[in-house]
């Protein structure tokens, strides 16, 4: 789904090859020319921030265009993409590895449109995890971004799933580890966030509301401690920030001091780098 007025990237992926390359195009007004200015505004000096969506919808759910709109009138360019088997991308099976590659494919194409810009990673709900784990696997590839911002996190899939209000009916069953949780890894869904941070050479930023019934407060907080125990003290800092209960799980965006500790976080990202 192209989001009004914004060009759209398109992931092709090639099955024949052997390491399943990935292509990127651009779709928008359809012109070459369109095509080169929007590549070469990218590297114009103003951060560039890639966003990594959460599990439901699109890239287009309002309270996505919301943040978006908000990172635009601060003069930061926003990449939003949508997963394969997510809107009008590739319809395949669903897994971890999958998305976190798609993810690695957007990145690494940025990174060379950029140039000096720098390009910051902002994960949301299940796009924490994936973004965590994306630049787990960047970092030891000895690739830096300049910063990394998770909203709404959880410390690891196995803690969400015990803990999100949508499994409570479920928890009596007398199989319910078994069944919904000792399977995760199984099926491709372990989202081990609060191991993979430990490899991120970049500020990495938490935001979490109180009361956030899609992903509780206390997983948020549990990443945090456990992302300060883990972390060399040779990597860059971690800061953890609450809002709010108002904000609940989506809403984050409409807090009123928001941009100025975006603009604070990335300002001190860029200083370190």
């Amino acid at each position: 789904m192209a989001l009004a007025n914004l060009p759209s990237l398109v992931i092709q992926r090639c099955e024949n090859s052997a390491y399943r390359s990935h292509f990127i195009s651009i779709c928008g007004k359809g012109t070459p020319d369109y095509t080169q200015w929007f590549e070469k505004s990218l590297g114009d000096s103003r951060p560039v921030v890639l966003y990594l969506h959460g599990n439901a919808g699109t890239r287009a759910v309002p309270h996505r265009v919301e943040l978006y709109d908000i990172l635009r009138k601060m003069d930061y360019h926003i990449i939003a993409f949508d997963y394969r088997g997510y809107a009008d991308s590739s319809s395949v099976r669903v897994s971890e590895n999958g998305v976190v590659q798609d993810a690695k494919a957007v990145y690494r194409y940025l990174k060379e449109k950029v140039g000096s810009s720098p390009l910051f990673l902002w994960g949301h709900s299940l796009g924490t995890g994936i973004s965590t784990h994306a630049l787990r696997d960047l970092c030891l590839d000895g690739e830096r971004p300049s910063g990394l911002v998770l909203e709404s996190p959880f410390n690891n899939m196995k803690e969400e799933v015990k803990l999100c209000f949508l499994t409570a009916i479920f928890r009596r069953m007398p199989k319910f580890d078994w069944l919904f949780l000792s399977r995760l890894a199984e099926v491709g869904a372990a989202f081990r966030t609060d191991e993979h941070i430990a490899y991120v050479n970049a500020p990495v930023l938490i935001l979490h509301a109180l009361n956030d019934c899609m992903v509780p407060f206390e997983l948020g907080q549990k990443l945090f401690k456990t992302a300060k125990g883990v972390r060399p003290q040779t990597l860059p800092p971690v800061k953890f920030v609450e809002f709010d209960a108002k904000y609940g799980h989506d809403y984050i965006c409409r807090a009123p001091d928001l941009p100025q500790i975006i603009r604070e976080f990335f300002r001190d990202a860029e200083g370190k780098k």
